[in-house]
């Protein structure tokens, strides 16, 4: 596994236990409905349509990634017995940290939209 990634799964579960992720669809949904300033990351494994009802809901305004992480890796990293699909961090300042180590991945491109980047494993 890749440095970045170690790091992305550290900061995943210090966020968690600081209190600064939501996990779960119907919570990040709210989250972003209510156009609360959240980085939303997405397990790889997450279904297509999940995914589209997310990025819908989000708009061209809210900063996406799809991390190369299973939902049971993630859920594994926050420290859920479950699988988890869909975080979104809203510590600004580990939101960034977290941005920064998903740009840094190989493989990943970079699309614009108007207002802000997606990102997406492809």
């Amino acid at each position: 596994m890749k440095a970045e990634q170690n790091r992305l799964l550290g900061l995943l579960g210090i966020a968690i236990r600081g209190g600064k992720i939501t996990s779960g669809f119907d919570a990040v949904r709210e989250l972003i409905s209510d156009k609360k300033d959240v980085l939303v990351l997405l397990a790889m494994d997450l279904s297509a349509k999940t995914e589209k009802e997310l990025r819908y809901a989000a708009g061209e305004n809210k900063e996406i990634f799809k991390i190369p992480f299973t939902k049971d890796e993630v859920g594994k990293a926050i420290g859920s017995a479950k699988p988890v699909g869909v975080l979104a961090i809203e510590e600004k300042g580990l939101a960034e940290t977290a941005r920064r180590l998903c740009l840094g991945y190989e493989g990943i491109r970079r699309g614009k939209s108007d207002n802000a980047s997606k990102i997406s494993c492809q």
